[in-house]
Formats: C-alpha cells, sequence, structure tokens
C-alpha cells in the first residue's frame, strides 16, 4: 500500500510504502503515523477526495505564485544621487563654512 503525507498547506511531505495489506485503511495509518513519531498528533478525517481536490489547488497556487515571481524582474537600484553642496552661513563670527 502507498502512502503520501502532506502538511496542513496540502504540501507533500513525505510518501511511502507500508506492505501490510491485511490492514484497513485507518490501522494502516495508525502503524504509519506511529513509526513517524506522529502518533500523538491531532489530525482531521477528510475524504480522499477533498484531500486531492485540496492539494490540486495548493499546487496550482504555489506554481501560480513561482511563476509571478519568476516574471518579475528586479530593476537594479540605482544609487541616490548626492544632494548639491551648500555653503553655510553664520559660524559664530559670520565666516562661511
Amino acid at each position: 500500500m502507498a502512502y503520501t503525507m502532506y502538511d496542513s498547506t496540502f504540501h507533500e511531505v513525505t510518501d511511502g510504502r507500508l506492505d501490510r495489506p491485511e490492514l484497513s485503511i485507518r490501522e494502516a495509518r495508525k502503524v504509519i503515523l506511529s513509526d513517524m513519531k506522529m502518533g500523538n498528533r491531532s489530525r482531521t478525517d477528510i475524504g480522499h477526495g477533498f484531500l486531492m481536490d485540496m492539494v490540486k489547488t495548493a499546487t496550482r497556487e504555489r506554481e501560480s505564485l513561482l511563476g509571478r515571481l519568476q516574471n518579475t524582474k528586479m530593476e537594479p537600484r540605482k544609487a541616490p544621487e548626492a544632494a548639491p553642496r551648500r555653503k553655510m552661513e553664520g559660524g559664530k563670527d559670520g565666516n562661511k563654512i
């Protein structure tokens, strides 16, 4: 039995194979989570179809964002021009500084 694990943002974390065909899906989940030291974590049961829809949506959104980032050209920033120097008047004895 092949499996894939996803994080809370539906990004693939790991996958593997469990060679125990006699186990039900729930029993297999318990074995896999226990092997990964995740047996005590909270989880929500959702249907396979819903999960796959969420994975597809999240993948499309990530790919879209990556595509937009790659298409954005970073213009090199110009160094700010130095302000013209002005002579300051009014030292203690009225001399120009």
